[in-house]
């Protein structure tokens, strides 16, 4: 269960990596936190997908964790199933969103 939890940590890792690189191809300076909209190309257009599913994740990931560290207590192995699998679906949704 502590692993499941601790996995989703190392994809926010990778998460800030890939929007990093997205940002250096699209040449996109902080602190922008987007590409202008006025960018229609694919570099500029992968960094914001980049962006949107990092942001998507780091919203969704306290509520995730803290939920299955609660679910733990009681139900241990199950718990450490579903974070695995959630933080899977999340790389998942990650790596499909960019490259829509």
């Amino acid at each position: 269960m502590i692993l499941a939890a601790t996995s989703t940590f190392f994809l926010n890792l990778y998460h800030s990596l890939n929007t990093g690189n997205y940002r250096k191809k699209a040449k996109v300076n902080y602190p922008s936190a987007y590409a202008p909209s006025d960018r229609t190309d694919e570099d500029a257009n992968r960094f914001n997908c980049a962006q949107r599913a990092h942001a998507n994740f780091t919203e969704n990931q306290p509520s995730a964790v803290g939920a299955l560290l609660l679910a733990g207590l009681r139900f241990p192995i199950i718990s450490a199933v579903m974070g695995l699998g959630w933080t899977v679906s999340r790389y998942l949704y990650m790596v499909g969103y960019v490259n829509r």
